[in-house]
């Protein structure tokens, strides 16, 4: 049996363990200190500084020979209040919206997203997602998402009560398919927008379904306005 110890970032002196069978080790009790197993130090910083992820889950797969440990990790960006840094692309699902409107339903992920997802079948809302601006009001954004959908439809993004983006998309895949990674794909508007408070709500919708079929929203992503992109924007038009 092999004993995992992992050190909480947030807390060094707190440890915890995990138990798992290696059968083709010796005999016995071994420790593993999770500095030690995880990839070396690449900057002046040290791990517990410096990670980009933490351990949110520990599962196990019994099998006839041998136990296997099953580690799930979560993003360091992501937090409960959806935090939206001025410096950093910020990726929030789409299932942590505060309510969910009549019309929209929850599905289970198709294992490559990263967790479940929504869907809509007709002309409506996806839900509030409340954020916190942590950076100046003056920073502008942009929205990205990521998508699959079996009809085309008109996408509206509003912060607060105002519309700041809307586009009509195309359809990613026909009506029966599988949900495969192939059939989703980001995209990203190009009007830049500014938060008006700290504490802002971004609401999603659809409209312009032509005709029956699923539209599938995995994320939305907040992603500040460069310099580089400006001028990169520019020269395109």
């Amino acid at each position: 049996t092999v004993r995992f110890n992992f050190t909480n970032p947030q807390n060094i002196s707190d440890r915890g363990t995990a138990n798992y069978s290696q059968p083709y080790e010796s005999p016995g009790l071994q420790l593993k200190d999770s500095e030690t197993e995880l990839p070396p130090e690449t900057t002046e910083r040290p791990n517990y500084e410096s990670y980009s992820h933490r351990l949110s889950h520990i599962g196990i797969i019994l099998q006839s020979r041998v136990n296997v440990p099953v580690y799930s990790w979560t993003h360091r960006s992501a937090d409960r209040t959806n935090t939206i840094g001025p410096n950093r692309i910020t990726q929030i699902p789409m299932v942590k919206a505060s309510e969910l409107p009549q019309g929209t339903t929850v599905v289970r992920g198709p294992g490559f997203t990263g967790g479940d997802i929504l869907r809509r079948t007709n002309t409506g809302g996806f839900g509030p997602i409340r954020v916190t601006v942590n950076g100046p009001l003056t920073q502008r954004y942009r929205i990205g998402f990521r998508y699959a959908s079996t009809v085309d439809f008109d996408f509206f993004v509003s912060r607060g009560g105002t519309t700041v983006n809307n586009f009509r998309f195309l359809r990613t895949m026909n009506s029966g398919d599988e949900l495969k990674y192939g059939n989703f794909v980001r995209r990203a508007f190009t009007t830049p927008f500014t938060f008006t408070q700290i504490q802002d709500i971004i609401r999603t919708s659809i409209q312009g379904l032509s005709g029956n079929g699923e539209v599938y929203i995995d994320k939305i992503e907040i992603i500040p306005v460069t310099a580089t992109f400006e001028a990169e924007y520019d020269l395109e038009r």
